[in-house]
């Protein structure tokens, strides 16, 4: 593995696109996070049911209720905290790819046909690297025929 490889595979390189995030998280996060509390609520429910009802009139007790709910709350923080974190990460790999496109759009606007677009191999684009490298050979091909 190449050392610019290993760079590309540090955690820390999440900064680098940090700016780029909150832009692919906010669908991510609307969706599941409702859902976590929405599936929270129902399993306080269902215990609530399950062992009297929820007032705490048919023999649950207030530190029974008090108990399930805080259970519950740590366990929804825990997979909140999840959530973001995949979230930060899902991101960061979608807005790595942004910026290597950028990169290499900008060195050929400024005149290097000779660069070439490269993915991580983990992003799973080797098609759209392949059709971008064709195009930029084409262009390439087209400047050296017309004397450019």
């Amino acid at each position: 593995m190449t050392d610019d490889a290993k760079k590309q595979r540090k955690f820390s390189n999440i900064k680098l696109t940090e700016k780029h995030h909150f832009h692919q998280m906010g669908l991510w996060i609307m969706i599941t996070v409702p859902l976590v509390i929405l599936l929270n609520y129902l399993l306080f429910a269902f215990f609530m049911l399950k062992f009297g009802n929820a007032s705490g009139t048919a023999g649950i007790s207030p530190e029974f209720q008090l108990r399930v709910a805080a259970g519950l709350l740590v366990e929804m923080l825990i997979i909140c905290i999840a959530l973001l974190m995949m979230a930060k990460t899902t991101s960061h790999r979608i807005s790595g790819v942004f910026i290597s496109m950028k990169n290499t759009f900008d060195k050929v606007a400024s005149g290097n046909l000779k660069t070439r677009q490269h993915f991580r191999d983990y992003d799973k684009l080797e098609d759209l690297e392949a059709s971008i490298n064709t195009m930029l050979d084409t262009i390439c091909e087209g400047k050296d025929s017309t004397g450019e």
